[in-house]
């Protein structure tokens, strides 16, 4: 018992050095100065009536399926959670001796459960609602008598963003709304007004839409996301409500690959096949423009109403391909806009192994050959796996 209470009072100084940290970085605090995340399991309704600042609220019974909202395996994290949890009201018991050990045991199991979810990562601190509720900062420490629970003074359903973008969008982003605000401002310039829009995206078979709520988070960006799979888009409007994101983030429920017999899913030198191909991913376009137009309709001064201009200011791709789609993305890209595509390469080392999934050496710089490329590589994952990397801007006609 004397290690238990040993080990809970270490893990409530790293709480407190944690929101000591965070206190002191002002307007920037919680983006990059703290070292892990602070995950809050307690349920909605708790939350809301009080959190610790810079705090991510996943309840517990919700974190199975908004596990894509947590940083990248193997960071650093700290959790609260609720003592309340899967505990049954019906069966409290008057003698004082096991209501401490049916408390000391469903906490238990509470934190196993925790634990076996968060398995992937490394918990700094797993400290319940109740220990926070019963801690006094020490006396002798500036005489202040103020409790851990007074820190919990940010109230509301707001909640930290966890997860980061892609590694490859996430060191891109930078050169890439430099060069597009560097354009907005030569067209305010030439046209005499104020435009001001946001930008466009399209992310190809987004998934959950990490990435796409990453672009959306930074205040400047509209984003379609695309993808055949209804469960993982309600992941990325779900969280696209609880992080204030509405209307900037659309779904986009659409199959990209046209239907190819098997026998010939794997014929790359079968030209007829690919140029059939090609024709009915080229049909898509109009679907995949079509929130622009619905933009454009509501921003009618937007310089990017042209029919020369149409197109998104950026095209995303990651760990996808599908090659009859290469003359698709280059139709996507606005002029002056940019595509921003990873995904796996030969050698196959791993998953994918089949060839129709994996790039040829040079493929990417090769397929979009007209424009200008501004980062081009061939490296390797983390597990070994190789990949390839294109950052490229389309040409502005003259």
């Amino acid at each position: 018992m004397a290690d238990i209470v040993f080990e809970q009072k270490q893990q409530i100084q790293v709480l407190i050095e944690w929101l000591e940290n965070n206190s002191k970085s002002c307007a920037d605090c919680g983006k990059d100065n703290d070292s892990f995340g602070l995950i809050d399991l307690r349920n909605k309704e708790e939350y809301i009536n009080g959190h610790f600042p810079n705090s991510t609220n996943i309840p517990l019974e919700e974190l199975e399926v908004r596990m894509f909202e947590l940083p990248p395996r193997e960071s650093f994290i700290g959790v609260i959670y609720s003592d309340n949890e899967n505990k049954n009201n019906n069966d409290i018991d008057n003698n004082n001796d096991n209501n401490t050990n049916n408390h000391h045991n469903n906490n238990n199991n509470i934190k196993e459960i925790i634990e076996k979810l968060l398995s992937n990562y490394k918990i700094k601190f797993l400290i319940s609602q109740n220990q926070i509720d019963n801690h006094n900062e020490d006396n002798n420490k500036n005489n202040s008598t103020s409790s851990l629970k007074s820190k919990q003074s940010e109230t509301g359903n707001q909640s930290k963003m966890l997860w980061k973008a892609c590694l490859y969008l996430n060191d891109s982003i930078n050169i890439i709304e430099s060069t597009l605000k560097q354009q907005q401002q030569q067209k305010q310039h030439e046209n005499n007004n104020d435009d001001n829009n946001k930008f466009n995206c399209i992310d190809i078979a987004c998934g959950s839409g990490r990435d796409c709520l990453f672009l959306a988070n930074r205040k400047i960006w509209k984003v379609v996301g695309v993808d055949n799979d209804q469960t993982l888009l309600n992941k990325m409007m779900d969280a696209t409500n609880r992080f204030n994101l509405n209307g900037n983030v659309l779904e986009l429920n659409l199959e990209l690959e046209p239907l190819t017999p098997k026998d010939n899913q794997e014929d790359n030198n079968n030209l007829q096949i690919k140029d059939q191909e090609e024709i009915q991913c080229l049909k898509l376009l109009p679907t995949l423009l079509e929130p622009l137009k619905n933009n454009n309709n509501n921003n009618n001064n937007n310089s990017s109403n042209s029919n020369d201009m149409i197109g998104y200011d950026l095209v995303h791709v990651a760990r996808y391909l599908h090659r009859p789609l290469f003359p698709l993305l280059n139709e996507l890209v606005k002029p002056g806009g940019f595509i921003l595509y990873h995904t796996f390469m030969t050698p196959s080392m791993g998953k994918p192994r089949r060839p129709r999934f994996l790039l040829n050496p040079n493929e990417l710089k090769e397929r979009f050959n007209q424009f200008k490329v501004l980062h081009y590589k061939e490296t390797h994952l983390d597990d070994g796996r190789p990949i390839q990397v294109l950052l490229a801007q389309k040409p502005i006609k003259i």
